[in-house]
């Protein structure tokens, strides 16, 4: 319920999705964006979920990175995307930050889900950045809101490259090779072509 004054207005954001959510999710989104690749560094796009009341950040990242930063590993990737972050207001807006691969939309919340129960390592591939946070976020303890201090979390959720680790995904275009999916392809339209003549006869 907002609480009025004379002056101003002030009143608590709703449980997701609240209209409060959807510019501040755009705008960050935006920004982080901006911040990122104008340190050079190759991004596809950044989200704050909706779902998630923007408590997170969601970066996603060209399965070519790795041609466009010669001779940096995943570790060092995601370490310079946290180290960015970590010197602007808007990096830490979100106690925990994702990165992933750009096969996957950070605005589809099934995707999404699907992509940090697979991709995220339970206690490893993660680095804490201290600094400044957000004084109204409930997921801190009651000491580092006051002090208005606390750790913000980045997780290297990134593949292996392709050819060097990588899993190809259960689909079909991932699974069967190129000679298997083209005769598939033309038996099924065989087969619907035939049905089509024997429905019209």
């Amino acid at each position: 319920m907002p609480c009025s004054s004379r002056s101003s207005t002030l009143a608590a954001a709703g449980r997701p999705v609240d209209d409060s959510h959807v510019a501040p999710a755009a705008g960050i989104s935006a920004e982080v964006v901006a911040v990122l690749q104008g340190a050079g560094l190759p991004i596809t796009t950044a989200w704050l979920p909706l779902g998630a009341a923007c408590f997170w950040t969601v970066i996603t990242v060209p399965q070519n990175w790795r041609d466009v930063l010669p001779g940096m590993d995943t570790a060092r990737f995601v370490h310079r995307i946290g180290e960015v972050l970590n010197g602007t207001r808007v990096g830490r807006l979100s106690p925990v930050v994702y990165v992933l691969d750009d096969d996957v939309d950070p605005a589809n919340d099934s995707d999404l889900l699907w992509a940090l129960a697979t991709r995220v390592h339970p206690s490893l591939r993660q680095e804490q950045w201290h600094g400044p946070i957000m004084p109204w976020y409930p997921c801190f303890l009651e000491e580092e809101l006051h002090n208005g201090w606390g750790a913000i979390v980045v997780h290297d959720a990134l593949l292996p490259a392709v050819g060097s680790g990588r899993v190809p995904p259960a689909t079909f275009d991932g699974v069967f090779p190129a000679d298997v999916r083209a005769k598939v392809l033309a038996a099924e339209s065989e087969q619907t072509g035939d049905t089509g003549s024997a429905a019209s006869n």
